[in-house]
């Protein structure tokens, strides 16, 4: 089965911080419980092919500012930018050129292309297409954070 979200799903619930229903509540609650939340130096974001380009940028900015709230010490944002394919919503485009200049808004943001990984089915990757996207990612991750 193949699981797509939305930015929406991923947003923090202010009114409702600690809702145990939210995504976004859960991984704050495992960061603070492991007592990792306060020394998170890096964050990857990799979503996208469920959504439009319209308002994504806004929204985003929504979780970047609950991020940096939530993860005091969290120097670098990694966002994966989602590869041209037929999945999921029709304008790709507008929500890639968004990603591609999350940087000029957000300077501690870097953007990751996912348009050349291996393994491609339409819509989502093979393990190869993962397993090189998680090596392209632990390079730049180590090189900045070592």
């Amino acid at each position: 089965m193949l699981f797509r979200s939305t930015i929406e799903q991923h947003l923090r619930n202010d009114a409702s911080a600690n809702d145990p229903r939210s995504w976004y509540a859960r991984l704050v609650w495992r960061a603070k419980e492991s007592g990792l939340a306060k020394y998170a130096k890096a964050m990857i974001w990799y979503q996208g092919e469920s959504n439009q380009g319209a308002g994504y940028t806004e929204k985003f900015t929504k979780l970047y500012q609950a991020w940096k709230q939530d993860y005091p010490s969290l120097q670098k944002i990694y966002v994966v930018q989602i590869r041209p394919s037929d999945c999921g919503q029709a304008d790709h485009a507008a929500l890639r050129e968004q990603q591609r200049s999350l940087p000029q808004r957000f300077p501690d943001t870097e953007v990751i292309a996912a348009a050349g990984l291996p393994a491609h089915d339409g819509c989502h990757y093979g393990n190869e297409g993962y397993t090189a996207l998680g090596k392209q990612l632990y390079y730049q991750i180590g090189r900045a954070h070592v």
